[in-house]
């Protein structure tokens, strides 16, 4: 018995040591596509943001220093009230096992990311300021229940005078529904005139945050250890997570998504983590993460694509199924669509298929079909912001040229 408690002991000091090259696993947004034609990078803001968790069964343990039997889902996002200032929000639901009886409880951080080290003020909700480093509050009621259960969690951020940060949580299971409960209503102090969330590459026109130039914001709806930077160690596991933005006032799956977040990024991402090898594995099938059990993967969870399924009639395919602008030409046919496709089917006929897909607004890949080649031919606005680089820079070497041969002959002539 006591070699048997020796040897656990050992197992948990060994899976403690593999922290520093743990993440948190789930679905995370940071703006980048991997592509056969090479990486594409993206960003878009939004208002509102919704995960929705199901899990079925698992056995697991959070290290040090919780050490509980117990997890965290944790919905992340940074949010620009200004120029100089940029919060990083937590929605966390936490889930303890006891002889198979789940408790789920509500809470929610805020943070001040704009700087390392940069302290936290003018917060104001139903919970405090701890140490002028965050601000954190506990939902009063505490949920039991046995397995399956459905946790969703949203943000809203509401632009006024100030901005107002609006949390709420769904829990649901067999015999109970919450309903859309408000958590906390957050006032920030501080001037504002469009406060959004932020996600992927902002570029120059990112807020003051650390790395915002450089770097990615990731969205995060994520598994991770119970509290306070634990690695949560897997045993056993199924359970599926979705994530969506809002855009004009519809919900969208996110465009594109890893399991891990980046090793370099902008704003915050969440310090609690889920062993690499007794871990988590996902794979996105029927528009749903699917997670169970196994080794940390750290690739994308999918790669958007236009799929032409040729049988009786032609089925085209979008995936993931979120904000495309479609139109297709032909056959005396003509039609555009723009929301959230699935697929679209045709009667046998020459087409010619043009398909954007959008986050926010904004076109991040394009692909052609031409249906009587049946060929397919993608292009993304990163190309085309290179070609027009490349059209101004050999315009500034023209220029270039012209004023040294003018400056050649005003000297010959001297």
């Amino acid at each position: 018995m006591i070699k048997l408690i020796l040897i656990i002991m050992l197992f948990i000091i060994l899976m403690s040591l593999n922290v520093a090259r743990s993440t948190s696993v789930g679905i995370n947004d940071n703006g980048t596509i991997v592509t056969n034609n090479g990486t594409l990078t993206y960003g878009y803001s939004t208002n509102g943001l919704l995960g929705i968790f199901n899990f079925y069964n698992g056995s697991f343990y959070s290290l040090r220093p919780s050490y509980t039997y117990g997890f965290s889902l944790q919905l992340n996002a940074n949010v620009n009230i200004s120029l100089n200032t940029t919060l990083w929000i937590q929605s966390i639901a936490r889930i303890s096992n006891i002889d198979n009886t789940y408790k789920i409880e509500f809470l929610d951080n805020v943070w001040n990311v704009t700087q390392q080290n940069t302290t936290l003020k003018g917060v104001k909700g139903n919970g405090n300021i701890y140490n002028n480093e965050y601000y954190a509050y506990e939902y009063p009621e505490t949920f039991v229940s046995k397995t399956p259960f459905t946790i969703k969690e949203y943000v809203y951020i509401k632009n006024s005078s100030h901005p107002i940060i609006e949390i709420y949580f769904n829990f649901i299971n067999s015999t109970y529904q919450s309903g859309e409960t408000l958590l906390d209503k957050i006032i920030v102090n501080q001037m504002s005139n469009n406060p959004v969330f932020l996600i992927g590459q902002m570029g120059g026109s990112a807020p003051q945050t650390v790395n915002s130039l450089l770097e990615p914001f990731v969205l995060q709806f994520v598994v991770a250890g119970y509290s306070k930077g634990s690695q949560l160690l897997v045993f056993k596991w199924h359970a599926s997570m979705k994530l969506f933005y809002l855009y004009n006032n519809s919900w969208y799956i996110i465009p594109s998504a890893y399991q891990d977040s980046p090793t370099d990024f902008a704003g915050g991402t969440t310090l609690e983590s889920v062993n690499m090898l007794n871990g988590i594995n996902e794979y996105f099938l029927n528009n749903t993460v699917i997670q169970i059990n196994g080794n940390l993967n750290q690739s994308a969870l999918w790669t958007p694509s236009v799929k032409i399924l040729n049988s009786t009639n032609y089925t085209i395919e979008l995936n993931p199924p979120t904000l495309w602008d479609l139109t297709i030409i032909g056959n005396n046919f003509n039609k555009s669509i723009i929301g959230n496709i699935t697929n679209i089917t045709l009667i046998k006929g020459k087409y010619l298929v043009y398909a954007s897909l959008k986050a926010g607004g904004k076109t991040i890949e394009s692909f052609f079909i031409n249906l009587s080649s049946n060929n397919t031919t993608k292009f993304n606005t990163n190309y085309l912001e290179q070609f027009n680089s490349l059209i101004y820079i050999s315009g500034f070497i023209v220029m270039l040229l012209i004023i040294a041969i003018v400056l050649r002959k005003i000297k010959k002539n001297l």
